[in-house]
């Protein structure tokens, strides 16, 4: 096997070990991070923000946004009945959009911790200040 046939197939062995596919959301990655001691705390508002997210792609890419049942069960707070159409405004996508940064921030800074790298910034990714841009400058 390829070094990339090898990895996938070490990481397809830890997804059945800790019953990974039968999870959703964040905890099917923090189950598999476990093994790995790179699990760790993540925010409720972080992980629905992230389940939410991971749902309504399912239903824009293969329903092309027409909500179906499980969607409806599966995100009751966002009021759409079956046979509606699944939608992502600007609030939404800014939601979505940071629940992925400060995940992908925490796990940068987890992997780092595991290398003995110490940690200097609290706070999420969005927290950080923007790099200003060539015409903000002026």
């Amino acid at each position: 096997m390829t070094e990339d046939e090898r990895a996938h197939y070490l990481a397809t062995l830890l997804e059945q070990d800790v019953a990974s596919p039968l999870r959703q959301g964040v905890s099917k990655f923090e189950a598999l991070l476990k093994p790995l001691v790179l699990d760790g705390r993540v925010t409720k508002k972080t992980q629905k923000d992230l389940f939410e997210m991971h749902q309504v792609r399912n239903v824009l890419v293969h329903r092309r946004g027409i909500a179906d049942r499980r969607f409806v069960e599966a995100c009751p707070w966002l009021k759409v009945k079956p046979g509606g159409n699944v939608t992502v405004g600007h609030a939404a996508w800014a939601r979505y959009f940071g629940a992925v940064d400060t995940y992908a921030y925490e796990l940068v800074h987890r992997v780092a911790a595991q290398f003995g790298v110490p940690r200097t910034e609290t706070g999420t990714a969005m927290k950080r200040k923007a790099p200003r841009t060539e015409k903000a400058k002026k």
